[in-house]
């Protein structure tokens, strides 16, 4: 359980670290947020907030003597723009960073972590087998991947390290970098969404709350393993698209792209709900009720 637990969080004031500190901290926990200076007002009353920079070797405040989990969720902000941040600069987050989150919470006695990764790190399969048909080459995918092996080599020190691979995350406070954010910021300012024909990529959008479920059941049954996490079903992005169109009462103005493959990143649920039957499931439908509003 996580009742009394003392648990590290970094990327607390990213999407999925604000719908998660107040979970823990409803459930018990003593909760530390790691944020970037000048950015401790973010954190709400139910944590508190450690001044560390992760792009630098030491924190600016003094961790606690005590931790007994951690979850990594800190990573770029701008990840998956084509010109966003550099190959060294996602080294620097999810793997260099990582490296000294495990290290600072092994040596105050850690006996549980969670590592946030992507489904992207899997690469696009052809729905025959899981095996990708490409291998990924974003710095994002290729770094988080990096990092699920420093994870992986924790698994002989810890009661349990268990790595999440979420599809697009997605619900009420998400930036604007998102899959389906981009999708709606694009609908609002009545630009055509580029997809590959004829229906674009089949993904597997999951709501931010089902991952704050895994990730607090992951703490309390703390377990190696490696699970990936998405919606209910997956959609192909023009019904995506053409659904969060008639939501926002936009036209939807699709491109389509027969220059690209239309890739599967569609997500297989299997270990999530051997381990958490009880797991919380938001359908996109709903999901697409709770995060925008209509107008």
């Amino acid at each position: 359980m996580i009742g009394g637990a003392a648990i590290l969080v970094t990327g607390g004031t990213g999407l999925i670290g604000r719908h998660l500190l107040p979970v823990l901290a409803d459930a018990g926990a003593d909760v530390f947020a790691v944020v970037r200076p000048g950015r401790e007002p973010l954190v709400e009353a139910n944590a508190r907030p450690l001044v560390w920079d992760l792009a630098e070797a030491s924190p600016v405040s003094r961790l606690p003597s005590r931790l007994d989990g951690v979850v990594h969720l800190a990573a770029p902000r701008n990840r998956w723009a084509a010109r966003g941040a550099s190959l060294a600069s996602h080294i620097r987050i999810s793997v260099d960073a990582a490296a000294r989150v495990f290290d600072a919470a092994q040596s105050r006695g850690v006996s549980k972590a969670v590592y946030v990764s992507t489904i992207a790190v899997a690469g696009p399969h052809d729905g025959r087998s899981t095996r990708p048909v490409a291998v990924p080459s974003h710095p994002y995918a290729m770094t988080k991947r990096w990092g699920e092996e420093l994870a992986i080599a924790l698994r002989g020190r810890l009661r349990g390290v268990t790595i999440v691979r979420p599809g697009p995350v997605y619900g009420p406070g998400q930036s604007p970098f998102g899959l389906l954010a981009r999708f709606a910021a694009r609908l609002k300012r009545r630009e055509p969404i580029a997809i590959a024909a004829p229906h674009g990529r089949l993904v597997s959008p999951v709501f931010v709350g089902d991952v704050v479920d895994v990730i607090v059941a992951s703490l309390a049954q703390p377990t190696n393993v490696t699970m990936s996490i998405g919606g209910p079903r997956a959609y192909r992005e023009l019904q995506l698209v053409e659904d969060l169109a008639e939501w926002l009462a936009l036209p939807a103005r699709i491109r389509v792209d027969t220059g690209e493959r239309p890739s599967r990143f569609d997500i297989d649920n299997g270990d999530a709900d051997r381990l958490f039957p009880r797991r919380q499931r938001t359908s996109w439908p709903e999901g697409l009720r709770l995060t925008w509003r209509r107008h």
